[in-house]
């Protein structure tokens, strides 16, 4: 098992999220430029989600029959190869909006297979506390990325075409492909069952999980639910609506290094010190995303609207450093990557229906009613979860053994 920090796959992981955070600061404006694609965002964005959630349908049964780092150097190669043709066709034509949603199709399977293969890889590098430090420098990576990307993707935007920033995601890609063939991981030898493809078992291991743990299916839903009326229109409307209030790009540039900013805070202190239970740091984590909609729905100052977008990032960080974790600790290792793609799934169905909907806000008005209205809702949800008595009752068995 490696007993130390795997400083080249968290190195690399931050630079293909940082490239990832570049890319999507591309595509969102070569989409709202180009004339014959600017009402069309939304639309893009859940066809990217609905290929996620086709995609980790059956992801769990694949990854299980596959070894997660040459699965995951495969994704990083395909990712490169997709981005790499969609940068050249929207820098040469982008007219045809087929070519467009077919590129989202394939980035929306890559997506999909990444999540379970990306935690049955950080599963293999540490046990106990050592992996809940190891999940925490991954979210600090990726939050962090939220600061770079958004600075260097501003920065670039101001010189070049935003289409041009999807070749920077290749290159943060092919880095992190090497970063992953140079970390060791733990070998894990496959059960009797699993060498014969014993689907069935293990599809009935998870089902035995998850009736166990009600609360992680009660948490899963409380993401779902927060993605479809609160995340997902705040990736489409946030940049329309910022631009208007706050004039122009840099206002969504400067709400997304911020949210960074919080990101990365959260996620050092994490580190350093875990959360004694990782439940009670998942309710608290959903509330906080709700801030910055708060304070564009009532279209507050910037200044405002910054520090809501830095308290949903630690909200961020201290949701994803406590889930990861407390999956990877409680479910059994054969039955992970099963379970890892069964509770992504839910906010991966309902990404579409807020994209979609969102995208039929056009004025200032209605952008903001519906930030305010999705944010009220996904906080009552997040109330509800915290007085669960399943809930509490695991919050309670958490803080004792700490």
């Amino acid at each position: 098992m490696v007993a130390t920090v795997p400083v080249a796959f968290v190195g690399g992981y931050f630079l293909a999220t940082t490239g990832a955070a570049i890319a999507l600061l591309g595509l969102t404006f070569a989409t709202l430029q180009n004339a014959k694609l600017s009402s069309a965002l939304g639309a893009v964005l859940a066809t990217r989600a609905v290929a996620s959630f086709a995609a980790l349908a059956g992801a769990g049964w694949l990854v299980a029959r596959s070894d997660p780092k040459r699965a995951l150097m495969v994704i990083q190669v395909l990712y490169a190869l997709t981005l790499s043709m969609l940068a050249f066709y929207l820098l040469i034509d982008g007219s045809l909006a087929g070519v467009l949603f077919v590129a989202m199709v394939l980035l929306g399977i890559l997506d999909g297979f990444f999540i379970p293969v990306n935690s049955a890889f950080i599963r293999g590098l540490a046990e106990g506390d050592g992996l809940t430090r190891i999940n925490a420098l991954v979210a600090t990576s990726a939050s962090t990325s939220k600061v770079s990307g958004a600075a260097v993707g501003g920065i670039l935007l101001a010189v070049i075409a935003p289409a041009s920033l999807l070749l920077v995601s290749v290159g943060a890609h092919l880095v992190h492909l090497i970063a992953i063939g140079a970390t060791r991981v733990e070998q894990i030898e496959p059960s009797g069952d699993e060498k014969r493809g014993a689907t069935h078992s293990r599809t009935k291991g998870a089902l035995v999980e998850l009736r166990q743990n009600p609360w992680i299916v009660a948490i899963a839903a409380q993401a779902t639910l927060i993605n479809v009326v609160a995340w997902s229109p705040y990736v489409v409307i946030g940049p329309q609506l910022s631009s208007t209030l706050y004039d122009g790009p840099p206002a969504w540039a400067a709400l997304s290094a911020a949210y960074g900013v919080g990101a990365v805070a959260a996620g050092v202190g994490l580190t350093w010190k875990p959360p004694r239970s990782f439940v009670r740091a998942i309710v608290v984590a959903f509330p906080l995303w709700c801030l910055p909609l708060f304070s564009l729905a009532a279209q507050l100052p910037l200044g405002v609207s910054l520090v809501g977008a830095v308290a949903a990032g630690a909200g961020t960080s201290l949701f994803n450093v406590a889930w990861a974790s407390v999956l990877q600790q409680r479910v059994a290792r054969s039955n992970l990557t099963q379970v890892v793609s069964w509770v992504s799934v839910g906010p991966q169905v309902v990404a579409p229906l807020g994209l979609l909907v969102a995208g039929t806000f056009q004025t200032p008005t209605t952008q903001a009613a519906a930030l305010g209205i999705g944010a009220s809702i996904a906080a009552a949800g997040a109330l509800t979860l915290g007085l669960l008595p399943m809930v509490r009752r695991i919050v309670r068995r958490e803080v004792f053994r700490s």
